[in-house]
């Protein structure tokens, strides 16, 4: 299950119905403040509609965006081929493409 964090800072994530009429996974964008040079990677809160995260790895050579990335994927249990950064690459705010992510997994229980 994706922490209830996640759910305020997915936007624009459009459903789309099964002929049983049950959801199905779409895509969305995540918006997120980058710190890079960590001890570990962990999600670190929220600043208005932006998520933070902790990276565990140096901003040289894309090896916090590649971590970033990975850690995302395995946050939501999607391959990291279905998160992409589309702005940002080169900042600490970013903004992520994610497919695959089940969209009633990343509401609050």
């Amino acid at each position: 299950m994706v922490p209830a964090l996640l759910a305020g800072c997915l936007a624009a994530y459009p459903t789309t119905m099964t002929a049983r009429g049950k959801p199905t996974a779409t895509e969305g964008y995540l918006s997120v403040h980058v710190i890079p040079n960590q001890r570990v990677s962990r999600m670190d809160g929220v600043e208005g509609s932006t998520l933070r995260v902790r990276i565990a790895a140096k901003a040289v050579d894309s090896r916090a965006n590649d971590e970033l990335v990975r850690f995302i994927a395995k946050t939501l249990g999607v391959r990291r081929s279905q998160v992409e950064i589309v702005a940002g690459a080169s900042g600490r705010r970013k903004i992520l493409h994610v497919q695959g992510a089940d969209p009633t997994s990343l509401i609050p229980r």
